[in-house]
Parts: structure tokens; sequence; C-alpha cells
């Protein structure tokens, strides 16, 4: 089942998300529920606010639950007796904070990063890559990896090369190889393209690996 729940900014999202968060979780039979729930945000501070009130209701749920905004949603729907809510979400939050790492609440970018490090030899990279979003970084890696391929082979990559630098001396310039590559980079790298390269993909052949 999927529920989609569509509101602007200040309108309640993130406390209806918890209650739907934790209400998977306290009807759940199972002591290890959070651990077979993903929960997606957009930002880091939204990913932050979300744990902090799944975990600021589970305590008030199990200490004094009446308290909770949530109280109504699960006394008598879910639980004929606060007794049993308390209890119930007592040993939920004590499984979280022992094994806080499975608690998993992430940003999409976060999330498709961890997928791809998982499928890291499927997609031909290492595990061990690095995200880079410096555009300027991108590019100058970018020219550096395209200088150190060349090769005597008759490549048209080479041919390209002897062509710009033949040009700029036709025109009684200086020998300009690296800064007509930088250019080219930086036509290849337009923006859109240089977050598909951070990201993990390979517009123009070049991913940095540590």
């Amino acid at each position: 089942m999927m529920k989609i729940i569509k509101a602007s900014a200040g309108s309640g999202k993130t406390f209806n998300l918890a209650l739907d968060y934790i209400r998977i979780l306290l009807e759940s039979p199972l002591p290890d529920t959070y651990r077979h729930i993903l929960a997606v945000t957009f930002t880091n501070k939204a990913t932050d606010e979300m744990k902090s009130r799944v975990l600021k209701e589970l305590h008030i749920l199990a200490t004094v639950p009446e308290k909770s905004d949530y109280y109504d949603e699960f006394v008598p729907k879910v639980f004929s007796e606060p007794v049993q809510l308390r209890e119930k979400a007592s040993r939920t939050i004590s499984s979280i904070l022992h094994d806080y790492s499975s608690f998993s609440v992430s940003t999409i970018d976060k999330f498709f990063q961890q997928t791809l490090r998982s499928f890291s030899r499927e997609t031909g990279h290492f595990s061990s890559y690095q995200v880079e979003l410096d555009r300027g970084s991108l590019v100058r890696e970018t020219a550096d990896r395209i200088l150190d391929s060349v090769s005597d082979d008759g490549s048209p990559m080479l041919g390209w090369l002897t062509e710009s630098v033949l040009a700029s001396l036709g025109e009684g310039g200086r020998m300009r190889l690296e800064k007509d590559v930088l250019e080219m980079a930086r036509k290849v790298l337009r923006p859109g393209r240089e977050e598909a390269v951070a990201a993990g993909g390979d517009p123009s052949g070049f991913t940095k690996e540590k």
C-alpha cells in the first residue's frame, strides 16, 4: 500500500509522517520493525526533524502516553489500555536506541549513494569512490584525464589536440593546449551534467575515485 501526503511547508507533514512511522512500529508484532522501514526526505534538516519527532513521541508514549498528541490514534483503536501502549512504546524505543544505526531516515541523495555503493561492482565503479560536487575541481580532473589518456596511436583526440595547437600558433598566439582542453571540459560539464558525474554517472567517461 502506498500513501501519498501532499502539503505545503508548515502544514504538518512531519507530524503525520511521524505518526505513520510510529503506527507501523507499534502495530507490528516484530521487535525490529524499524530495520525494515526506509524513510526518505529531501534535506538533512528534514531528516533530523523526522528522527527527533519519532523518538520524542515514542518517549512520551512510553512514559506518559496521555500527554502525547498521538494518544487518541492508539487508544483504544490499537491498544485497549494505556499500559499496553506504554509497554510497547518502551520496548520499541529501547530497541531503536540500542541499534540506532539501523534506524534509517535519510535524504534521497544519501539513499542513492548507499544504493550505488552496494552495487558498485555491477556498475563498474569502486566502492571507495567519493562524491565531488565542486564544478571547478571536476573540470580540472576531466582535463587532466584527457591529457593523460592521449597516446600516439592516431586517435581522434590526438588529432583534435594537434589541430588546436596548430590553430593557436597560426593565429600568432601561444600554444595553449591545456587552456583549450579546460574550455572543452567546461562545455561538457555544463550545469546539469556535472551532477550526473558527481552522482556516479559517466556522461564523458570520468568518475572520480579514491
